[in-house]
């Protein structure tokens, strides 16, 4: 963090910028690694002799290409918010990347306590250390690198597992009512093999609740110590006088740069900083600094077009 202040505007603009660099390094490590990883897998299963999509009837690669996605479309949003500064993406967006993290540390935890000690070249061989170990610990730390502007609910930690709940089904489907002899597919977890599967099942998915409520109440914690970092970096270099200017060129910002059809206000950052300055600063004068800022923007824009 900065020693002294900067000229007026640019510490607000200067943590808000930080966040999407530290988002767009997440999404490089997510990219790389799951990306290497399925197209290993993919590679390998050829190899053996079978086809491309057999690799995908394996919760681990499939875990791999949906925290892939996620990364995928957080990507340009972490460059607009470079660009913006101003890191901000959907909700649902959010929840894909968080329930792509769940499934990749739920495969990580299974091949390392299930897997392991019965069969260690089917847990770490191959491609399977990077798509068991590696990759997950890779997406697990970049997950928590990634500041989204929300904090997760408790029933998010159930929705998040509806990728999970759709592998079940398909699972049981193939493995116990078709079975393999009838042209469905191995018990490549061997879920029925030292349990029966009404045991082995929702033994599983106490697992992934407890994986699921772990990620979430630590990403809270990290979610609310980023943002009391932020408050108090702003409380020890910038008094309420001096956070509204801050507020006015952050908006002067975003009518400069923006698009005049998607310029928006960021109330959940305004909302903050009002409730932390309750002296001297309301939310409604924030606004009207901000939105000032964007009116200026938009003019000076304006006059430089013509």
């Amino acid at each position: 963090m900065r020693e002294k202040k900067t000229k007026a505007g640019q510490f607000i603009i200067e943590l808000q910028e930080w966040r999407s660099i530290m988002a767009l390094i997440a999404c490089c490590i997510t990219l790389a690694c799951t990306s290497v990883c399925v197209i290993w897998a993919v590679v390998r299963h050829m190899e053996g002799g079978e086809g491309p999509m057999h690799a995908f009837r394996y919760f681990t690669t499939l875990s791999n290409s949906l925290t892939f996605f996620a990364a995928g479309f957080i990507f340009p949003y972490a460059i607009n918010g470079i660009r913006m500064k101003r890191l901000i993406y959907p909700r649902w967006l959010s929840l894909v990347h968080y329930s792509g993290t769940v499934c990749t540390t739920l495969t990580f935890v299974f091949a390392m306590v299930f897997i392991l000690p019965y069969n260690k070249e089917m847990a770490l061989g191959g491609s399977n250390f990077f798509l068991h170990l590696i990759c997950p610990i890779a997406v697990l730390i970049s997950f928590m690198m990634v500041e989204s502007s929300y904090e997760y609910r408790k029933k998010d930690t159930l929705i998040c597992l509806i990728p999970l709940m759709m592998y079940s089904i398909l699972y049981t489907t193939k493995v116990v009512v078709i079975g393999e002899v009838n042209g469905g597919w191995p018990d490549m977890y061997m879920l029925n093999t030292f349990l029966p599967f009404y045991l082995s099942f929702p033994a599983v998915w106490l697992l992934a609740l407890a994986i699921s409520f772990g990620i979430n109440r630590f990403s809270s914690f990290l979610f609310k110590k980023r943002q009391n970092d932020m408050l108090f970096s702003l409380n020890r270099y910038i008094d309420p006088v001096e956070l509204k200017l801050e507020v006015y060129e952050l908006g002067r910002l975003y009518g400069t740069c923006d698009d005049e059809n998607d310029l928006s206000i960021p109330y959940d950052l305004l909302k903050q900083l009002a409730g932390h300055y309750t002296e001297g600063t309301t939310l409604d004068e924030l606004f009207r600094m901000y939105t000032a800022g964007l009116l200026a923007g938009v003019n000076e824009k304006e006059k430089e077009a013509e």
